[in-house]
């Protein structure tokens, strides 16, 4: 199962330019991966054993709470774009 594989793939196909070169297309994987990296460690430093759920729902609440700046700052109500209908 490869999910994150997935993900870009279908990330790649809806987002990135069709006319994009190489190096374009390996930045944005870069960025993807490093993005997924983070939310990984958040969730992973949630789940530690000293972290109380309020404390982890907190820390997972300002994560989306960042998403949602820069969903605002780009113009976006979500990622929807980014799957297929």
């Amino acid at each position: 199962m490869k999910k994150l594989c997935e993900a870009f793939a279908r990330y790649e196909r809806l987002v990135i330019p069709k006319n994009a070169g190489p190096i374009q297309t390996q930045e944005c994987q870069r960025a993807f991966y490093a993005g997924a990296a983070a939310m990984s460690n958040i969730v992973t430093e949630a789940s530690a054993p000293n972290i109380s759920k309020g404390q982890a729902e907190i820390n997972i609440g300002r994560a989306r709470y960042e998403i949602g700046l820069f969903l605002a700052r780009t113009g976006k109500k979500s990622y929807r774009h980014f799957k297929e209908e």
